[in-house]
């Protein structure tokens, strides 16, 4: 595989004009092996130029979509900028000729840079010209796993001719696939009929492409045969700007030096920034005692515990007795609660479960839950215990996750955690061991699981 990479940029390449901002390195990077099929053959070159795109937003996509594995369409304005310059002219290219330029495109990024908010744009404009029904969106786990109960169910027929309908296969976070000996030989025949027939593939990665080569063989199929773009983080310019864009469109009222003191400040990813905004509005109607009709600055402080006195360290005997006197509402409530410890941390979960449940009664939440799963993990064995959770919610024991993260942080792991359990359609949070406990810590729990 090793000798397979091209690391020269191959002629056709997206060639645009310097701007005065040109990245210290080149965003798009072809990789892996060329297989000679047919969108390979016909490729053209890219425009020079990409266009300028329209923010306004397309209307809601209708209702249900089919199968449970496909993702709804989500309306999405995309941020030109240098940081996104050759994902936007590639998004540009298919958006223009589906199946035959850029296909398949691979989008790579670290946690958080924005691969999926970019490949919901580029689904939405493909909607626009193709339609709803000639698009299937979906995600690795959700995928893989459909695809075996497909196979259980004996509807793979069915699931085979529906793929075979549509024009464009999105799979975001594709690194998650769960290829096995069953639903292997499905993913391999579909996707790569899909590029052999001049029908569009768009896949999203957590992992660069060097990584994925052993995932590649078990598919069966090459991710990077096509286009391969590195989408970047936006420089602090471009951040800022999306932020004051988010916070437009939510009504948001906190000023513009707070928003550049609070953020910048912590330097927060770009998808965990939106996430606060949204969780603000999310805390204005769920707690509307916790902000003022002139500003959100203090729901934002509640958030992110700015003032907030550093943590009184590790929960003591004292604290494990407070938490071993409480429990759980009586099985009425509707919301049903599971926590995840790393192996011998019950007694922190513990608590944790015991302080979410106060600082929801602190901040006037009528919220409570009748049934809690307590499930210890081995740090390498996180991703099993968490697809075992969608096996709880399908039984319906669980519909909300907290995570406690062990004594090393790890943004990776949190990440990917998040995108395990928003595939199983479970809302859960991350609560690291340094704040367990931090009230600003439970607030953000309480509104991501809203």
């Amino acid at each position: 595989m090793e000798d397979a990479i091209r690391h020269n940029e191959p002629e056709g390449s997206p060639k645009l004009p310097p701007d005065g901002q040109a990245a210290a390195e080149p965003a798009h990077t072809p990789y892996g092996m060329q297989i000679p099929s047919i969108s390979t053959r016909t490729q053209r070159p890219a425009p020079e130029t990409a266009r300028k795109t329209s923010m306004q937003q397309p209307p809601p996509p209708p209702a249900g979509r089919g199968w449970d594995m496909e993702l709804p369409l989500i309306p999405t304005t995309l941020f030109p900028g240098t940081y996104n310059r050759f994902a936007h002219a590639a998004a540009m290219n298919i958006v223009d000729d589906p199946g035959l330029i850029c296909n398949p495109l691979m989008v790579f990024g670290e946690p958080g840079s924005g691969k999926t908010h970019f490949i919901n744009f580029i689904a939405y404009a493909l909607s626009e010209s193709l339609g709803l029904d000639n698009i299937f969106v979906t995600d690795g786990i959700r995928f893989s796993r459909g695809i075996d109960r497909a196979i259980a169910e004996g509807k793979i027929e069915q699931l085979e001719a529906r793929l075979a309908g549509v024009k464009v296969l999105i799979i975001d976070d594709v690194h998650l696939l769960l290829v096995s000996a069953e639903n292997g030989k499905y993913i391999s025949k579909w996707l790569n009929d899909f590029v052999d027939r001049n029908k569009q593939v768009i896949l999203a990665s957590g992992q660069t492409p060097d990584r994925i080569a052993g995932l590649e063989e078990a598919a069966g199929f090459l991710f990077t045969q096509g286009w391969t773009v590195d989408l970047k983080s936006p420089s602090p310019g471009e951040y800022k700007a999306i932020l004051l864009q988010r916070i437009k469109e939510l009504e948001i009222r906190i000023s513009e030096n707070e928003l550049a003191d609070v953020f910048s400040s912590l330097a927060m990813p770009l998808s965990e920034a939106i996430k606060v905004l949204e969780n603000i509005k999310k805390m204005e109607k769920a707690a509307p005692g916790t902000a003022d009709k002139s500003s959100h600055s203090r729901t934002l402080g509640l958030l992110l515990g700015t003032g907030e006195a550093p943590g009184a360290g590790a929960v003591t005997d004292d604290d494990a007795k407070k938490a071993a006197a409480w429990r759980p509402a009586a099985a009425k409530s509707s919301f049903r609660l599971g926590i995840f410890c790393p192996a011998g941390g019950r007694r922190e979960a513990e608590f944790a479960l015991y302080a979410l449940h106060e600082r929801a009664r602190e901040l006037g939440l009528n919220t409570d839950w009748g049934e809690v799963l307590i499930q210890e993990y081995a740090v390498d064995g996180l991703y099993a215990a968490l697809l075992r959770a969608g096996d709880h919610a399908a039984g319906g024991r669980v519909n909300g996750v907290v995570i406690l993260g062990g004594p090393v942080p790890s943004p990776a792991l949190r990440h990917t955690a998040a995108k395990i359990l928003g595939s199983l359609r479970i809302k859960s949070s991350w609560l690291a061991r340094a704040d367990i406990k931090s009230k600003a810590a439970y607030a953000k729990i309480l509104m991501d699981l809203l």
